[in-house]
């Protein structure tokens, strides 16, 4: 826990930077995309996939991610998440063809998935209790920023340059947040004597993977149809099966920890007063 009010509060700010370029990249695509559809000559089809590569690849990581930040080091990872975004806005933007921006996409919601939680960790580790809400008013004000934000600079910049420049504004952004992470984050781990659930990461990621694909075919073709309707069976089938698996896991450091909804304040989001016969830390806190 850093100590001095200043620091921890500097800290607060890069990583809130980081919140804002995921709030920006959100919604700066929803104007470009007629201009896209007509320089890239994309399809219909391919237009869903320019939005739906990032929320598929974002729902599959979004859960894992934070925990191997924990293992390795959240100040790391989060420098090589913003290094991921900036790259896969670069990418985005210079994309020759329908293909190459949907992989780029792809590159982008990674780097969301992993700048999300660790984020959100920052506040935890960063800050007391007492502290906590309002570290996490400010990272919820970076991305509400960022929101609204995004359609007005993509449309400034349709005006004077070509479409691309919309994810070029991420650029600048990130390089700003890589220098305020490097400087003012401190780094921090979490558990390190147990091994990684390596299988819960991989039924996780898997299992979102399956439901969010189904869920996003749905609105074409249909509950009953078998591109939706399989996805989202094997993706329930897998998510139940992982949480029977975290529920008997014993010495890896589970993905999905049961023990922490003991934690009053974890399980209603707020500060909950301890009773009088309650003595535990968890109450405590």
């Amino acid at each position: 826990m850093i100590r001095s009010p200043h620091a921890r509060w500097w800290a607060m700010g890069a990583t809130a930077l980081t919140m804002l370029v995921v709030g920006l990249d959100m919604t700066v695509l929803n104007v470009a995309l007629p201009t896209i559809a007509v320089d890239l000559h994309a399809s219909s089809s391919q237009l869903q996939w320019f939005v739906d590569a990032y929320t598929l690849v974002m729902s599959a990581m979004l859960l894992p991610a934070g925990m191997i930040g924990d293992r390795y080091g959240r100040k790391r990872l989060t420098l090589a998440a913003l290094a991921v975004f900036g790259v896969g806005s670069l990418w985005c933007a210079y994309a020759g063809s329908p293909t190459e921006l949907i992989e780029a996409r792809a590159l982008l919601g990674l780097g969301s998935a992993v700048l999300i939680p660790l984020a959100m960790s920052a506040a935890v580790v960063l800050f007391e209790p007492e502290e906590r809400p309002r570290a996490v008013m400010v990272l919820g004000l970076s991305t509400m920023v960022g929101l609204p934000l995004g359609p007005i600079l993509a449309g400034v910049l349709l005006q004077h340059f070509w479409w691309g420049s919309v994810f070029l504004v991420n650029v600048p952004v990130v390089a700003f947040a890589l220098v305020a992470v490097t400087l003012c984050m401190p780094e921090t781990r979490g558990e390190r004597d147990r091994p990684i659930d390596w299988v819960g990461v991989v039924a996780s990621g898997l299992g979102l993977l399956g439901l969010t694909y189904g869920v996003i075919e749905a609105p074409e073709g249909g509950w009953a149809d078998p591109v939706t309707l399989v996805p989202v069976v094997g993706g329930i089938l897998v998510l139940t099966g992982f949480l029977a698996w975290e529920r008997r896991q014993r010495h890896a450091v589970p993905v999905f920890d049961y023990a922490v909804w003991a934690v009053p304040s974890f399980r209603w989001g707020r500060s909950v007063p301890p009773s009088p016969a309650c003595r535990c830390s968890d109450c405590s806190s």
